[in-house]
């Protein structure tokens, strides 16, 4: 998925943060949210450290930024991050490249 963190908790070494989506590429069995337009889903950075992210909407160093995420869901139907999955920002040039990704078999 690509989207925007709202909220970000740190729990026992863990990061769970609330991403509002902009895109979803394979969602399998992901739980989504959605109010309106407006779609969202939750997600658990298993180390609180790695990948760093910002929660966008509020932190004055970084409004607006956006992430993919590339992991795996849990039971649950939450992203799960793990240290061997990929966050970086998202940047719009991406965008046609992610979109090659919905359409391929996994």
């Amino acid at each position: 998925i690509t989207g925007t963190v709202i909220t970000a908790v740190i729990r026992g070494g863990s990061m769970y943060a609330t991403i509002s989506i902009i895109n979803v590429y394979k969602e399998g069995s992901l739980a989504i949210q959605q109010a309106g337009k407006t779609m969202s889903t939750k997600i658990i950075i298993l180390c609180k450290k790695c990948p760093l992210i910002r929660r966008g909407l509020f932190c004055v160093t970084s409004p607006g930024l956006n992430y993919i995420f590339m992991g795996q869901v849990d039971e649950d139907g939450r992203g799960k991050i793990a240290p061997h999955h990929f966050v970086m920002a998202f940047k719009k040039k991406n965008q046609k490249g992610l979109n090659v990704l919905k359409n391929r078999q996994c």
